[in-house]
């Protein structure tokens, strides 16, 4: 920094350097960020020095950075060679007084003054309508990737119920079958048991007529029934381990389908994320791009315009200049004529009265 912070009134102003070289290449435009001693307004004015003098490097803009610590200056090369901007050297002036005056215009004829004024309020409007732009561009960006995410959360929730309510009738059905292998199992138990009641009672029945039968007979009765006895609780012993193995089967072979349909669910989700993020980020890169584009064709469109209007305006002047100093003659030409003609007519009026 070189210059002292101070001035009329409240107001601080100092001419700035950049404090280390900065470097542009060839049509490159880029922003330059440095410390400034003190807090500034936010709303400083930021003007190109007067003694920067090198043609080849044009002011863009400047403004006072966030906490009024720090400036933003942008600069471009015009030249078709890369240029290094001394760090040393002074290169902006800055002043809080928001009537402050371009020093650039102070040294200059006042029609280039009013062209200039006139030049930097187009320009600045110019960047005003283009921040516009692009803000309402990127509002609307944003809005259209929230309605997206809105919709494909939707969608999200959409399926996972539709998943839920799948598997809830799955459990359903399995609870009423279930249920129904039940009631049947209590079915033949109850008829079962109700059988072997009937037999005992017929047994009992058939025993006491026949208790004065031999003891044989009788004891070969008891082994046979004992005999029965046993196989009947073999075969439901059977028909108890064999129904267990099977639902015991049926509830691995469930899970493992159940796995496995999640584990499908989760890559084919997986997949969608990253293609989605693809898509997302060849969509960003062709709107930068355009956007880019866009911006250079603005630039190149502005310069021609500008020189267009400076080559008119040349000829404007020249012309005016022309018909000034026309008119000045035949201004001069016509006294000329009215001081012949009024000493002539002095000389015949003397000669009259002599």
């Amino acid at each position: 920094m070189t210059g002292t912070a101070g001035g009329g009134g409240a107001y601080q102003k100092t001419s700035h350097s950049l404090e280390s070289d900065f470097t542009l290449e060839k049509g490159q435009e880029d922003v330059v960020c440095v410390d400034l001693e003190g807090e500034w307004s936010e709303s400083s004015k930021l003007f190109r020095h007067p003694d920067f003098k090198n043609k080849n490097i044009e002011f863009i803009c400047g403004e006072v950075g966030e906490g009024g610590d720090h400036m933003n200056v942008t600069f471009k090369n015009i030249s078709n060679e890369a240029i290094t901007i001394s760090g040393e050297q002074i290169v902006v002036f800055i002043s809080e007084d928001p009537n402050e005056v371009d020093p650039n215009l102070l040294s200059q004829p006042a029609e280039e003054k009013d062209l200039q004024k006139e030049q930097k309020e187009k320009e600045e409007e110019g960047r005003k309508q283009r921040e516009k732009e692009l803000s309402a561009k990127i509002q609307q960006e944003k809005e259209l990737r929230e309605r997206a995410e809105r919709e494909k959360e939707k969608e999200e929730r959409d399926k996972k119920e539709r998943e839920k309510a799948e598997r809830e009738r799955r459990e359903k059905e399995d609870r009423e079958h279930r249920e129904r292998e039940e009631r049947v199992k209590k079915e033949k138990e109850e008829r079962e048991q109700r059988a072997k009641e009937e037999r005992e009672k017929k047994e009992k029945d058939e025993k006491e007529q026949k208790e004065k039968e031999k003891k044989l007979k009788e004891e070969r009765d008891k082994k046979e029934k004992e005999q029965r006895e046993k196989e009947e609780k073999e075969r439901k012993e059977t028909e108890e381990r064999v129904k267990k193995e099977k639902e015991e089967r049926e509830k691995k072979e469930k899970e493992q389908r159940e796995k496995k349909q999640k584990e499908k669910r989760e890559k084919k989700e997986k997949e969608q994320r990253a293609k989605e993020e693809r898509e997302r980020r060849e969509i960003e890169e062709k709107e930068q791009r355009l956007r880019d584009e866009k911006l250079k064709e603005e630039q190149e469109q502005k310069e021609k315009e500008q020189r267009e209007k400076e080559e008119r305006e040349r000829k404007e002047k020249k012309e005016q200049r022309e018909k000034e100093e026309r008119e000045r003659r035949e201004k001069e030409e016509k006294e000329q004529r009215l001081r012949e003609e009024k000493l002539k007519e002095e000389r015949e009026q003397k000669e009259k009265e002599q």
